[in-house]
């Protein structure tokens, strides 16, 4: 198996190869996920594209208080500015909106709760076994579930053994509220409207919409496979992208008609 970055570097391959090939395909903007983002990959860019980037490495542009943001539309606010991505000048879009903000901080919530309730139950559990249990070995266990969680860095606590074994536990909500809410997007179209680059991000939901369907449209499903061979099990799945492409197009061509 190749990651997404690696994967992603080959596409750009494929997308230099089709513009020198195709005459009606000049002016196009790629709209990539964060997953694909480095520093060869963009670097590598022929084309025009719209990508976002991870929160936790943007932290400073993402502590600029919602009082410098701008409005776009009903709860969605934007801070835009120009800066250096992966070597490159590119606009920078931060948008917040307040209902992803919620849900967002109301799952961050839930899984503090369940991480406490585990390490309370837990030291409960290691003080009624009746023997005495190595701390250490606790220690390494609530490590473990914490970061297999991914919560060890916004939940520290504290064991301490007087007889029994009691924890202090705090939770360090600041070092990711901020992001509540937020995402990061750049673009190395500098000129364009600050809508276009968010309503062109947001438009990325048809490309997942298709692939999605491809696990249950009987038109285009890739399962069930009745073949066996590498090459055929590729040329199956290539029939079937093909066809999601077809049908994209069948679309796009009966909405422009009318």
């Amino acid at each position: 198996n190749k990651g997404d970055v690696e994967v992603f570097g080959t596409f750009l391959e494929y997308v230099k190869n089709f513009r020198e090939f195709s005459e009606i395909v000049e002016n196009i903007t790629l709209i990539i996920d964060k997953g694909n983002n480095s520093e060869d990959n963009i670097g590598n860019m022929k084309c025009h594209y719209i990508g976002a980037l991870r929160p936790s490495t943007q932290k400073d542009l993402l502590k600029i208080p919602l009082d410098d943001y701008r409005k776009l539309d009903v709860g969605t606010l934007y801070y835009r500015t120009t800066g250096k991505v992966y070597g490159k000048d590119h606009a920078i879009v931060i948008t917040y909106n307040q209902a992803l903000a919620t849900r967002k901080e109301k799952s961050f919530t839930g899984s503090v709760d369940k991480c406490m309730t585990y390490i309370n139950d837990y030291i409960a559990d290691a003080n009624k076994s009746g023997r005495k249990r190595n701390i250490e070995k606790i220690r390494k266990t609530i490590d473990g579930y914490l970061k297999e969680k991914k919560m060890d860095r916004y939940i520290e606590y504290k064991i301490d053994y007087n007889d029994i074994f009691s924890v202090t536990i705090t939770e360090k909500k600041d070092r990711v509220d901020f992001m509540f809410g937020r995402n990061v997007l750049f673009t190395d179209r500098i000129d364009m409207e600050t809508s276009s680059i968010i309503e062109h991000y947001k438009d990325r939901w048809i490309i997942d919409d298709g692939f999605r369907k491809m696990n249950y449209d009987d038109n285009i499903s890739i399962t069930p496979i009745y073949t066996w061979t590498d090459q055929q099990i590729s040329l199956h799945i290539f029939v079937c992208v093909t066809a999601l492409l077809a049908l994209r197009l069948l679309k796009l061509k009966l909405k422009n008609s009318g």
